[in-house]
């Protein structure tokens, strides 16, 4: 029997018996999520640096009698046809942000749209290399890193000369936002038990709606976007020195590259951690992948390391000739899709809510953590039991919406409970189906391939936030689009979720190494037959 066929339930066996969260699984379960709430706060504190403020035209050459006193938003100057050339804001809720600091106003409007649209652009093939560069140097190396990049990147964007360095800056923050966030949760993955691993990382994506909340006391403190840029920047780059100290490499991650001896370590460290001493947890490998690693440290080519090479090589021919495989690489992309499009698009559409800007974030902080929480307490269902209803139950609240919309627009609290729960369907299914897909796919590639199926996803957000402003792009007497967008996003949430129905369900199952195992799994049964039910209800 080879390294890898006796190591890969070796492995696993081990994790299973040490994995169950304790001292070691709860201090990288800290560490992972403050490092989710430092992060998000360059996503969730647009609302705030990139707020529009009420503005008039400012007086310069022209006479005074035309000169507008109060802010009514308008691009020309009263009872003439000639355009403002410079402005006044508001300062009433904010002192300063992106836009009025480029008079991102009138002709310049759409800068602020094409930012966040490149934004996602950007991630699309970005998203891909960072998940190649985890499983080539890493997960501890990256989620270092990336969090000290994040903060560099946006102490230099705080400094943004003018609207094109700003875009720029805000591009390449979204490659380190994406690697730190699939690093630090796959870490977290593979030193937890199945068992206990989905309850982590649902756990760990609640620092989300946590950094939604928190955005708004800082916001309301730093009204200054220059001031607020900052104070999200700075401790991204402290996180990211702390992380390398804090964190250890992956030991399923050291498997898989063959250093066999520095994930023993690791599994010590986590056994002695947890006060697991009677548990044996000595790596089982033959006489000759010892004698092969040997052979590499000491800089001779082994076999060892001649076939992984191959392996990486023929990858995507291994993937090909399981078109299984494919199709459940195809269920999460088409998932990703849908679930992405219909998240920005009600975000960016019809999320906005009407009032205060520091309680409507608050609220919109509590509808995610609503979300995630909704996730925590359903997983015992599973996977495929969970996502599956919520993408049928979600798509069915945004079409009932639209109909609402044609056939009883006066009955606004039925239209926005409709949209609402669509929306909350929407946030849990894109949780259920991240952990779901690092369960599906092997370690050797897991964020690669996860990556690889979220492009798809980066490309839902990009067409989502498009679909947002459409009705003040397209004007149609034909079609109602107000109409037509819930319609679009629930009709592919309900296809997604049928198309789901045809993945196996990975819980309470160990994760597999390689693309032999994971294909192994689907050839055995579509559904995968439950282990023991064990408690989880505690962590």
């Amino acid at each position: 029997m080879s390294a890898s066929e006796d190591g890969e339930g070796n492995i696993n066996d081990i994790l299973r018996e040490i994995g169950v969260p304790g001292r070691y699984q709860l201090y990288v379960f800290f560490w992972t999520f403050v490092t989710g709430v430092v992060s998000a706060w360059q996503t969730v504190a647009i609302p705030f640096t990139q707020a529009d403020m009420p503005f008039r035209c400012k007086e310069g050459n022209i006479s005074e009698t035309l000169f507008e006193s109060e802010f009514n938003n308008t691009c020309f100057y009263s009872n003439l046809s000639l355009e403002c050339q410079q402005f006044e804001y508001d300062t009433s809720i904010f002192s300063k942000t992106v836009v009025s600091q480029f008079d991102l106003v009138c002709s310049r409007v759409s800068y602020t749209t094409i930012s966040n649209i490149a934004y996602m652009v950007v991630a699309i093939p970005f998203g891909v290399v960072s998940g190649w560069l985890s499983d080539r140097f890493g997960r501890r190396s990256l989620s270092a890193g990336s969090m000290v990049s994040i903060g560099l990147i946006g102490l230099v964007m705080a400094f943004s000369v003018n609207i094109e360095m700003y875009i720029a800056l805000r591009c390449l923050m979204s490659i380190p936002t994406i690697a730190v966030y699939d690093s630090t949760n796959s870490f977290l993955s593979e030193i937890t038990s199945p068992v206990k691993r989905p309850h982590l990382l649902i756990g760990s994506v609640i620092s989300w709606s946590v950094s939604i909340c928190l955005a708004s006391p800082l916001a309301y403190w730093l009204t200054n976007w220059f001031h607020l840029q900052i104070a999200i920047s700075l401790p991204s780059v402290v996180i990211g020195v702390i992380l390398w100290w804090a964190y250890d490499e992956s030991p399923h991650w050291l498997f898989g590259k063959k250093r066999y001896k520095e994930a023993q370590l690791v599994l010590d460290k986590i056994a002695r951690w947890n006060k697991l001493t009677d548990v044996n947890i000595t790596l089982s490998i033959d006489n000759s992948s010892i004698t092969d690693q040997k052979a590499k440290q000491s800089g001779e080519k082994s076999l060892e390391t001649k076939e992984g090479k191959k392996e990486k090589t023929n990858a995507c021919v291994t993937i090909c000739r399981h078109p299984k495989f494919i199709v459940i690489f195809l269920i999460c992309s088409f998932g990703w899709f849908a679930c992405n499009l219909g998240y920005y698009g009600l975000l960016f559409g019809i999320g906005d809510l009407v009032g205060d800007i520091y309680v409507n974030n608050l609220v919109a902080g509590g509808v995610e953590f609503v979300s995630y929480t909704m996730c925590f307490l359903i997983l015992r269902g599973g996977r495929k039991k969970v996502y599956v209803p919520l993408l049928l139950i979600g798509g069915s609240s945004l079409v009932s919406s639209a109909i609402a919309q044609l056939y009883a627009p006066g009955v606004v609290w039925l239209i926005v409970t409709l949209t609402m729960s669509g929306r909350l369907c929407i946030s849990a299914a894109w949780q259920i189906l991240y952990v779901w897909c690092l369960e599906l796919f092997p370690t050797h590639y897991r964020l690669t391939m996860l990556q690889a199926s979220l492009t798809f996803g980066h490309i839902g957000s990009a067409i989502g936030t498009l679909m947002a402003d459409l009705s003040k792009l397209v004007m149609s007497s034909t079609i109602d689009i107000d109409i037509a967008v819930p319609i679009v996003y629930g009709s592919l949430m309900l296809i997604a979720g049928l198309a789901a129905i045809y993945a196996p369900e990975t819980k309470n199952k160990p994760l597999p190494v390689t693309i032999e195992e994971a294909v192994r799994v689907l050839k055995r049964n579509p559904v995968v037959q439950a282990e023991p039910e064990v408690e989880l209800t505690k962590l």
